[in-house]
């Protein structure tokens, strides 16, 4: 199954393709990922999702705002713009965007909505290994600041769906 994933933000944006198979430690193959501003992610976007899939289009899952009660900034709105964007993109081809809540993403991977960032990424580094140096790459080699909640995000939308 490929997966592309999606952290977004007010200027730039995370992404992450990957394929998940077999169980872990040894079942994730990172395609591409990258942090782009997002004029240029939307350019990838639109490209990625013109491409030629077959019947088995990649699934998309973006983390998406939550309303956790405290006063919103301009960077808030304008990640819910990034957010829009990316769903008219994906939607153009007819497929769908998977949004995940980030406190759903926390439970999925860590079993606590209450984890930090860091819990997070340790919990992907001791299921899918080390990222290893550049000379002895591990698995999620070049994964790094808001990649690791793209990755999370793409993983616990697959965990949640493999178990319904």
């Amino acid at each position: 199954m490929t997966i592309f994933a999606i952290d977004p933000g007010p200027t730039q944006t995370a992404w992450i393709e990957f394929h998940l198979r077999g169980t872990p430690p040894d079942n994730i193959k990172i395609i591409d990922m990258g942090i782009d501003l997002n004029d240029a992610f939307f350019h990838k976007l639109r490209s990625y999702v013109k491409r030629s899939w077959a019947d088995d289009p990649p699934s998309v899952v973006i983390e998406m705002i939550a309303n956790m009660g405290m006063p919103a900034g301009k960077s808030l709105f304008e990640t819910c713009v990034t957010i829009g964007r990316v769903v008219e993109i994906v939607a153009s081809e007819g497929w769908e965007t998977c949004r995940m809540f980030r406190s759903a993403i926390k439970l999925a991977i860590c079993g606590d909505s209450r984890a930090k960032d860091g819990n997070v990424r340790q919990a992907l580094i001791d299921r899918f290994g080390e990222t290893g140096t550049k000379k002895n790459q591990g698995d999620l080699y070049g994964v790094k600041t808001h990649l690791w909640q793209a990755l999370a995000a793409g993983v616990a939308w697959h965990e949640i769906n493999e178990r319904a």
